[in-house]
């Protein structure tokens, strides 16, 4: 195993930065480091700060950094890039300040109350928000540089959790950074009030000169408010231009803002843009288990698969179920096997009846005729895969939910983990299939709208 001096580290990244661009690597290569190198496998191992930059430099600069690799250590060379976790990040950093951190810390200046459970250790990611967590993260460790962030997707899914577990991060690891967060109805709220109140400079000194690091939930509120976009916009501009942080949440994907100005939008489009969808069934038990563990509720996996697969996709949901369960278990001295949760859960959980059988939701009996039809899993049909087959199949599912069951498109997004722009194309596509008389179309939908309104109603009766 090489260890390399300083000397030999510099001539290597001297070589790497000179075939890299300028602004890519002030923003990209800032935490790349050589860990080791292995003489035996002809290996160089980097390490960087986080996964999202290990993905984009895999990405962007693979090649070049594998040419650069077998220049400097040899034509039998190659290379690996790994990356800190958050603890291992934690430890590294503190492990580097140890020496000269201050006798007394300064104490971080919050312009706002942040929520103290909406923190990066206590986010369980996994299939559909891991890469959420892991552009906040990246966001937090570096705010100013991938700028703006923008979180979207559906309600109760962690979005909130992850806006202001940036700002926690930052107020621990930046303490002289000002971090504001608030709602966009505050901020709309606020607005006004200057204007009223002839207190504009103020509440622009607020948000433009007081905030290094400002996070705004909720922007969808803003839809059809053209003077608080407008003063957004201006917002946006100055704290941009000053290297300072913005991190957005909506409910939806920045195109599908409705009234927002085009200027607007693009400006969202500009950063890093990040969804956060429905967690997945090992998420869900991932999220029970820790919950449990945090807790001190004794589940046994029966109940935790039994929940996982019983409980609503949104994460909200999930934690008001285990809350009730615990309060039960400590207060009322119930021992939670599957009969007793089904029985507890029956008042609040509208899946479960009162003997402890699962009712189908309108989700859950979509899915359930689209199985019996097309022989695709739930996931499968939620999944990003556009295999023909499958994708036609989601196509028309989405359509028989909207024409058929008469769910709204947002319902109907959220099922399918689709945006509003997506379900819509994909139930046009179909509607005028259908009505041009495509003969396969008409069998597909006619036999799926024949178990909705039939057997499955049946069943359920």
């Amino acid at each position: 195993m090489t260890i390399l001096d300083s000397a030999q580290k510099k001539g290597f990244f001297e070589a790497l930065k000179n075939n890299v661009h300028p602004k890519h690597w002030e923003l990209w290569f800032k935490t790349i480091d050589i860990s080791s190198i292995d003489d035996d496998k002809k290996v160089v191992k980097f390490v960087v700060g986080n996964l999202f930059i290990k993905d984009w430099l895999k990405n962007q600069y693979g090649n070049k950094i594998g040419q650069i690799v077998k220049r400097y250590f040899g034509d039998d060379f190659s290379y690996i890039i790994d990356f800190y976790s958050a603890n291992e990040e934690k430890t590294r950093t503190s492990s580097a300040t140890e020496k000269n951190e201050p006798i007394i810390k300064k104490k971080p200046l919050a312009l706002s109350k942040l929520n103290t459970q909406y923190t990066f250790d206590k986010f369980v990611s996994g299939g559909g928000n891991n890469f959420a967590y892991t552009s906040a993260y990246a966001v937090a460790q570096n705010p100013g540089i991938y700028n703006p962030l923008f979180i979207f997707g559906g309600v109760g899914l962690g979005k909130t959790h992850l806006l202001q577990a940036v700002g926690h991060y930052v107020m621990e690891k930046a303490p002289h950074k000002k971090v504001l967060y608030v709602t966009s109805e505050t901020f709309m709220n606020e607005l006004y009030y200057s204007i009223k109140t002839n207190t504009v400079e103020k509440f622009r000194e607020k948000y433009r000169e007081k905030a290094d690091v400002l996070l705004i939930d909720d922007l969808q509120f803003l839809i059809g408010k053209a003077g608080a976009q407008n003063e957004l916009f201006h917002t946006f501009n100055h704290l941009y231009d000053e290297g300072k942080q913005i991190v957005f949440c909506s409910d939806r994907n920045p195109q599908d803002l409705g009234t927002f100005h085009e200027r607007l939008i693009s400006r969202f489009q500009m950063g890093l843009l990040t969804e956060v969808s429905a967690p997945d069934v090992q998420t869900r038990e991932k999220i029970i288990r820790t919950y449990a563990e945090r807790e001190s509720l004794e589940l046994s996996e029966e109940v935790i698969n039994f929940l996982a697969n019983s409980v609503a996709n949104n994460i909200r949901k999930i934690y008001g179920y285990l809350v009730k369960l615990l309060l039960a278990n400590k207060f009322q001295g119930k021992g939670l096997n599957v009969n007793t949760v089904k029985s507890l859960l029956g008042e609040i959980c509208p899946g479960i009846n009162e003997t402890g059988v699962l009712k189908m939701s309108p989700e859950n009996r979509l899915f359930h005729a689209a199985k019996k039809v097309f022989n695709y899993e739930k996931e499968e049909l939620r999944s990003a895969s556009r295999k023909k087959d499958l994708s036609e199949a989601r196509k028309i599912a989405m359509y028989v939910a909207s024409v058929n069951m008469k769910e709204q498109t947002v319902s109907i997004g959220e099922w399918f983990n689709k945006t509003h722009s997506s379900v819509n194309y994909s139930v046009n596509k179909i509607k005028k299939l259908y009505s041009d008389g495509n003969e396969k179309i008409v069998n597909y939908v006619d036999s799926m709208n024949s178990l909705l309104s039939d057997r499955i109603k049946t069943a359920e009766a």
